[in-house]
């Protein structure tokens, strides 16, 4: 193999490398937005990190694409044949990220973490439905929530705080068997139906 040779497999397992890495930092902000988003709300500072990082790495990918697609099309031999393989793992850090948007937008990750914790929550809240005067929750995990306090609510329902999404806020789900709390849009606390028994709750001290 001539030096020319050498150095074009020496650059083309550099790129190679590179898109690799890009490939697994899209994978691990993939799975943090997922696990952050699957909360009742999200942290707002938590949010914030979670934005500049997709950002950076969305740069960092518009920019390498840009710098290797013009080098590709004048001169494609020094990236090969553009395989399948080499065009998913180019490809996958955009797909990725609207996976996260369209979880953060359905909140089908939120559902998928309620309906796991389900059962645990369940039990808990009739426990504390049957001793109203046994003391409430103060920061326990139950089911996949970190339930920071809880509230006995009169007729029979119980108000779970999971997160803080920023300063004076709280947010949480109602577990709610008899309906007694109704869904609403007015300030300060807006309540909307989720499935089956929850309700979820924003409050703005």
């Amino acid at each position: 193999m001539n030096t020319g040779q050498s150095n074009q497999s020496r650059r083309s397992a550099v790129q190679s490398w590179a898109w690799v890495l890009m490939l697994l930092a899209s994978v691990c902000w993939l799975v943090c937005a997922a696990i952050v988003f699957s909360n009742v709300e999200f942290d707002m500072f938590v949010g914030m990190g979670l934005l500049l990082w997709g950002l950076g790495v969305a740069v960092a990918w518009v920019i390498s694409f840009l710098c290797a697609g013009s080098i590709w099309c004048v001169k494609r031999e020094r990236f090969g044949r553009l395989t399948p393989l080499r065009a998913a793992v180019i490809l996958a850090t955009p797909i990725l990220g609207m996976i996260g948007a369209w979880l953060l937008w359905t909140d089908l990750d939120f559902l998928f973490r309620l309906k796991l914790s389900e059962r645990a929550l369940v039990e808990r809240c009739e426990q504390l439905i049957a001793e109203p005067d046994g003391g409430g929750i103060d920061g326990e995990w139950v089911g996949l929530f970190h339930v920071k306090w809880s509230d006995h609510v009169e007729g029979g329902a119980v108000r779970m705080t999971t997160v803080f999404p920023g300063l004076f806020h709280e947010a949480g789900v109602y577990y709610d068997p008899d309906g007694v709390i109704e869904p609403s849009r007015d300030w300060p606390e807006e309540r909307s139906a989720v499935l089956g028994p929850w309700k979820r709750f924003y409050l703005q001290d």
